[in-house]
């Protein structure tokens, strides 16, 4: 059947209203449509908020400042760092063991010159008056002394000129009347570098100290 050209429009406006609704029904807010397509996962409040944020990892951590350790020294000659060699150590030991025989050891028949001809190539000629002036003869006739020492440990040295000082056990074996007693002085002795050697410069008691 023929429609009318009024029929017609009619017929018009009424497809283009219906392909309008299926339009706004396709592209309408709220929905997903399309083959093979899934729903946006939702995230509850709770989900959100159970996991902490990650901690951030340095890549690398700080390397520590290196500090060099020293080398051990082998074979060190402690005598490059002093004043005196070897041999001038060996001579004033030598010296002052000598000096505590001599000084130690008497008989009643000596006098002030006899104890300074003993003492007399193992001081300093300034050192030696002041030891005769010193002397005092024995107390008793027949009595006699034998003398030795002991070196426990250098106390100082120095230099210009090379000095050494030594701490002194000084040890008297004296007899009188057939009877020995033993008697010991620890001591400070001083020697000095001269030409030719060395030689005692100072004598004094180790808890006076050494001037």
């Amino acid at each position: 059947m023929e429609l009318s050209t009024g029929q017609q429009r009619v017929l018009f406006v009424v497809l283009v209203i219906i392909l309008a609704g299926i339009g706004i029904y396709l592209l309408g807010p709220g929905r997903n449509h399309g083959s093979g397509a899934s729903p946006a996962a939702s995230v509850s409040p709770a989900a959100a908020t159970s996991s902490p944020a990650p901690l951030a990892v340095p890549s690398a951590a700080a390397a520590p400042t290196t500090i060099p350790v020293p080398q051990t020294t082998k074979g060190v000659n402690i005598y490059g760092w002093l004043p005196f060699t070897a041999q001038d150590l060996d001579e004033a030991a030598n010296v002052t063991l000598a000096f505590a025989v001599a000084d130690q050891t008497f008989s009643s028949a000596d006098t002030a010159a006899s104890y300074g001809q003993r003492l007399k190539n193992l001081v300093t000629p300034t050192f030696l008056p002041v030891l005769e002036e010193q002397f005092r003869p024995p107390g008793a006739t027949g009595m006699s002394g034998k003398g030795s020492g002991e070196i426990t440990r250098i106390v100082s040295f120095g230099s210009s000129p090379a000095s050494i000082t030594f701490d002194v056990t000084f040890t008297q074996q004296t007899t009188t009347g057939g009877k020995t007693t033993t008697n010991t002085s620890p001591d400070t002795v001083t020697t000095v570098a001269v030409a030719g050697g060395w030689q005692v410069n100072d004598l004094e008691l180790a808890a006076a100290g050494n001037s």
